[in-house]
C-alpha cells in the first residue's frame, strides 16, 4: 500500500457504490475526506472495474526500450563532445618544411641607462610550420633583406 494513498480499495468500491445510487460527490469527499476531483478519479477507475492501488514502483527505468534510449541519449551527447574536441585538436600540419612560416618583427627595448641616440635593433622571429622550429635574430634594421638572411 503506497504511503499516500487518499481511500482504500474497500472505500473506494463503498463510495462508488454509493455515488451510483445517487450521493452526491460534494458529501462523499467531505465523509472521506478527499477531494471532488480525487473521488472522479475513482469513478473513471471503477467504471473501468480498478479499485485496487496502482504499484507505487516505477518499473519503466528497468525496461530495455528506456535502456537503449538512454544510452542513444549518452552515445550522442559523447560523439558532440569527441567531435567538439577533434575540431580543438584539428591542427593544421604542412607537408614539408618551409610550406608555411610564420613571422614577426619587433623593435628591440633600450637597455637602462643606453642613450636615446643609440641605433634600435629589431628582433626576427620566424616559427616553421610543418617542424615548429623557432628561429630568432637580432639585426639593425628592419628591411626585407635582413628579414632574408634571418630565414
Amino acid at each position: 500500500m503506497h504511503k499516500n494513498t487518499k481511500l482504500l480499495p474497500y472505500q473506494r468500491r463503498e463510495a462508488y457504490r454509493r455515488w451510483r445510487e445517487g450521493d452526491r460527490a460534494t458529501d462523499l469527499a467531505e465523509y472521506y475526506h478527499v477531494s471532488r476531483k480525487t473521488l472522479y478519479e475513482v469513478f473513471h477507475k471503477a467504471k473501468l472495474g480498478v479499485f485496487e492501488n496502482y504499484s507505487s514502483k516505477n518499473l519503466r527505468y528497468r525496461t530495455l526500450e528506456y535502456g537503449l534510449k538512454k544510452i542513444r541519449k549518452i552515445e550522442v551527447k559523447l560523439g558532440k563532445k569527441l567531435a567538439k574536441r577533434e575540431l580543438r585538436l584539428n591542427r593544421y600540419n604542412k607537408k614539408y618544411p618551409g610550406e608555411m612560416v610564420h613571422t614577426d618583427s619587433s623593435v628591440m627595448p633600450l637597455v637602462p641607462g643606453e642613450a636615446f641616440t643609440t641605433p634600435r635593433e629589431y628582433l626576427y622571429i620566424f616559427i616553421d610550420d610543418y617542424s615548429r622550429t623557432l628561429f630568432a635574430d637580432i639585426l639593425p634594421d628592419q628591411t626585407s633583406y635582413s628579414a632574408a638572411i634571418v630565414f
